[in-house]
């Protein structure tokens, strides 16, 4: 109920105002038309009319002087319309339900591969073949890389001159930047060749498939042939010293000899030289059999 003549008059204006909003083409409005239209000597007035309008959002604004109705007309309670409004809802509570159980089925399959990477029972069979590798890289140069922690990786943009042309098109060529200031990095190439030796049944184990894993067993036999290799070279330099030293005439000694002739040679050809040790620094991966690839990066 209105209390007072300009309230009275105030709403009666809203109304009149709100059936223009409806009337106007898409619901567009220009304040200064209706104001005009309406006869409203005070602009204020309509300016309070639209504030309140666009607080409980019926309406917004579209530019400075122009506004848009948002609420419904009648064209929107005709039984087509509500007809789809039903339907639509209907298939909004649908699709619902279905993200709901999406989420549950998602939660579950997360939840098994939980249960079967964590259960011990299945820790002997984690890792993949060569031929997995090859097959899921197929065609493609496929590296392995061991790095220390903190190894920084980088794939520069290349640059114009570093593409080259192939079959009539132009392919751009890439390069992997490895730096580690901490640790050596090793690097295995994955032979594809090797893959399909495997599957054939003629490498060894009777193409039981190929593993990456650390040659750790064949470091001894590594050390022991470099160690006879240092041997052999020091006491050909050992003789070839001698041999001169003999025919120029002077004298065998001890403190007449080069530095590294004679018996401190023959006692460094003995201790195997005075260089590190192989034993504390990386060697290369090789493709072995009936190992694993997690052993690669657990070593």
């Amino acid at each position: 109920m209105f209390t007072t003549r300009q309230d009275k008059s105030l709403g009666i204006l809203t109304e009149r105002f709100v059936q223009l909003l409806k009337d106007a083409p898409d619901g567009v409005l220009d304040l200064k038309a209706a104001a005009e239209y309406l006869r409203v000597g005070q602009k204020r007035r309509i300016y309070d009319i639209t504030n309140v309008l666009e607080g409980i959002g019926l309406i917004e604004k579209r530019s400075k002087n122009c506004v848009q109705w948002k609420g419904a007309s009648p064209a929107t309670n005709s039984p087509e319309i509500q007809a789809k409004l039903t339907q639509l809802t209907d298939e909004i509570n649908h699709l619902k339900h279905l993200e709901s159980k999406m989420d549950a089925y998602k939660q579950q399959i997360e939840q098994s591969l939980v249960n079967v990477t964590e259960d011990p029972d299945n820790q002997p069979y984690v890792y993949l073949t060569h031929q997995d590798l090859c097959a899921i890289f197929e065609g493609k140069t496929s590296l392995v890389i061991k790095a220390p922690h903190g190894t920084r990786l980088e794939v520069p943009i290349p640059d114009e001159h570093e593409s080259y042309y192939s079959d009539g098109g132009r392919r751009v060529q890439y390069q992997v930047h490895l730096r580690s200031a901490s640790a050596p990095i090793t690097v295995l190439v994955i032979n594809q060749e090797d893959a399909d030796v495997a599957e054939g049944g003629d490498a060894a184990g009777g193409g039981g498939g190929m593993r990456v894993v650390p040659v750790s067993g064949q470091i001894d036999e590594i050390i022991d042939q470099e160690r006879q290799q240092q041997q052999q070279h020091l006491a050909a330099e050992a003789a070839a010293a001698a041999a001169a030293a003999a025919n120029s005439g002077e004298d065998a000694a001890d403190d007449g000899q080069p530095d590294g002739v004679g018996g401190d040679s023959s006692q460094q050809a003995e201790t195997g030289g005075s260089g590190p040790s192989r034993r504390n620094q990386e060697f290369p991966f090789v493709l072995r059999e009936e190992e694993s690839l997690h052993t690669l990066f657990d070593a």
